[in-house]
């Protein structure tokens, strides 16, 4: 018996090519907006993140340099101000004169600049312009006493993250209870 040749049309007809198609556009309608919130909401973690690896930045530099370091909120154009906040950038600096401000001949450790578009990272009264690091890694405030606080980052939106300074002088991430406004 000869072989018989299989005349097979390989291939999609109009109407499948359509659906299928029509199948793929509905189910990135539905994954696109998960994924661009997925993607927001990983770009404020990193925010959150970024402003806690500075604080223990300038912790380390303190202890590692036996006196004070400060990171304070700033814009590229002013230094350290009262009426900053922590989105439009920091400054870390060695401080010392002890009084929480860069001055002449103080040795800048590291600046960054803005935030992501949208984020906002406001601290509470007693972190609200600088953490200030003595040489044994403790954050106290110019007036020596402790100083322990809460940054919130947010997006509205989404859940924020808060980066909490604790009494140690370390800092945590905690995800926020409710939606930033």
């Amino acid at each position: 018996m000869p072989w018989r040749r299989c005349r097979c049309d390989a291939g999609f007809t109009l109407v499948e090519l359509v659906i299928g198609l029509a199948v793929l556009a509905m189910l990135l309608g539905f994954a696109l907006p998960s994924m661009s919130r997925f993607l927001a909401e990983q770009e404020l973690l990193g925010e959150a993140r970024r402003l806690s690896e500075a604080v223990m930045l300038a912790r380390s530099e303190a202890v590692k340099r036996n006196g004070h370091v400060v990171i304070c909120a700033t814009t590229p154009t002013q230094p350290c101000g009262s009426a900053r906040h922590w989105h439009e950038g920091w400054l870390v600096f060695v401080d010392a004169n002890a009084d929480a401000e860069p001055d002449p001949g103080e040795p800048i450790i590291g600046r960054e600049g803005p935030a992501a578009v949208g984020v906002t990272e406001i601290g509470n009264r007693p972190v609200a312009q600088y953490f200030r690091f003595d040489y044994l890694g403790q954050a106290r405030l110019t007036s020596g006493a402790l100083q322990m606080g809460t940054v919130d980052v947010c997006r509205p939106g989404l859940r924020g993250y808060h980066v909490v300074l604790a009494n140690s002088g370390r800092t945590r991430i905690d995800r926020a209870a409710g939606i930033c406004p």
